[in-house]
């Protein structure tokens, strides 16, 4: 991102703004001041707290303009406050969210070593690589990530085959196909998410149900 508003201020001047949406990043792995931008959202459900609550960060003498006219927080807000979203979000943001995502590291981790135990042909998308603790892609050659969802669900597995804002989607991933990954690779994507709520009976199951799934597929080839 720094590198980014590097340009933009290169290429567009001073006055260029700059808005960085990072709701989807747990936010204490982010170094915002080293950014430069004039504007952050952040959302509380992703640290664990309420849904319904964020916040924009607004740099000093950033402009800022209310979407609808109001009282609240010196005319740019209309309406009522969420009360109880703002406090469970203030003590969400109070807790040690360092020390959940050194855990939920830690279990993804895990978990990958355990995908590359059960089958080495499994891609594991940016791995080596700086990424997000709670969140890992990957994908089963051969096996399409419709099969694999219907089949872990059943087993009360909850993943999916991709970020929310593309839910419905069937087309395969743009930022995959951006990374270079074959069509054929990236129908087979997988996307798991960790908090500081998943436990090893949580990863146990999975990996349960992923051994027969894999083994149910390999029952099926060679009756073919």
């Amino acid at each position: 991102v720094a590198a980014l508003n590097a340009i933009l201020r290169t290429e567009g001047g001073e006055d260029s703004l700059l808005h960085v949406d990072a709701v989807s990043n747990g936010y204490s792995e982010m170094r915002f001041s080293a950014w430069g931008a004039d504007y952050l959202s952040l959302a509380s459900h992703k640290i664990g707290g309420p849904q319904g609550a964020g916040a924009l960060i607004v740099k000093e003498r950033a402009p800022l303009s209310p979407l609808f006219d109001g009282s609240q927080e010196g005319g740019r807000r209309a309406g009522t406050h969420n009360v109880m979203g703002i406090a469970g979000f203030g003590a969400a943001a109070a807790s040690d969210i360092n020390a959940d995502n050194t855990r939920i590291a830690s279990i993804r981790k895990e978990f990958e070593e355990r995908l590359m135990r059960l089958n080495p042909e499994i891609t594991i998308f940016g791995a080596g690589e700086l990424r997000q603790s709670n969140v890992s892609s990957f994908a089963i050659p051969g096996l399409k990530a419709e099969a694999a969802l219907i089949a872990l669900d059943l087993d009360g597995i909850c993943i999916s085959s991709g970020a929310a804002c593309s839910s419905g989607k069937v087309t395969p991933s743009h930022v995959l196909a951006a990374m270079g990954v074959p069509e054929s690779l990236s129908r087979c994507a997988l996307r798991a998410s960790f908090g500081p709520e998943t436990n090893q009976t949580e990863l146990d199951h999975f990996f349960r149900s992923l051994t027969k799934l894999l083994e149910r597929r390999l029952q099926l080839a060679g009756a073919a």
